[in-house]
């Protein structure tokens, strides 16, 4: 791999392994003849992005290398909804470590993956029952 003339090699392509864990990870980058160093973090997810995570509802997670028939006895909860103004009939969505719920009280709750119930409520004009998907805009 090559880089420029400040010795950057940004946009550069690499193949992480199917192995890697959900989490932070990091690159790093030495020098054959100088011997420097220059590391970057990237974050490896497995989204959740609709109920049983496609459109199809085959709740099915093809990137999922962590759990497996002989620990998923031991998952706990780690943490629940706070109260909304209504009853929730939609399945959670998850993306880029962002939970979220839509509840009959016509709001869209967003909570912090690692954090819980921390954001408030956001107004969302959509009727979010009985199911929520999340799609990628820009």
């Amino acid at each position: 791999m090559a880089t420029d003339g400040d010795g950057a090699f940004s946009n550069k392509p690499i193949t992480v392994p199917a192995s890697a864990v959900p989490g932070d990870h990091f690159v790093t980058a030495i020098g054959r003849t100088t011997g420097l160093a220059a590391q970057k973090t990237f974050t490896v997810r497995t989204d959740w992005p609709a109920f049983r995570n496609s459109p199809k509802h085959k709740g099915f997670n093809p990137l999922e290398n962590v759990l497996d028939s002989s620990n998923v006895s031991g998952l706990d909860e780690a943490w629940e909804s706070a109260a909304t103004g209504n009853s929730i009939f939609s399945s959670p969505a998850v993306a880029n470590g962002v939970v979220f719920v839509g509840s009959d009280d016509a709001k869209l709750y967003t909570y912090d993956l690692a954090a819980g119930p921390t954001a408030p409520a956001r107004p969302d004009p959509a009727d979010l029952h009985p199911d929520l998907s999340l799609r990628a805009s820009g």
